[in-house]
């Protein structure tokens, strides 16, 4: 999906552990869209 879309900064693994991360001014970004309450919460951890 990574090499698809051509995104910068975001790295997932597959797997039972699996997980997505990015950038934190990604994560910012994306926590904003979905929510205010979400945007403070990740601005606080």
């Amino acid at each position: 999906m990574i090499e698809r879309v051509n995104a910068i900064g975001i790295t997932a693994q597959q797997g039972p552990y699996a997980a997505v991360f990015a950038h934190k001014d990604i994560a910012f970004k994306f926590a904003s869209w979905i929510s205010a309450k979400f945007e403070l919460y990740v601005i606080k951890d």
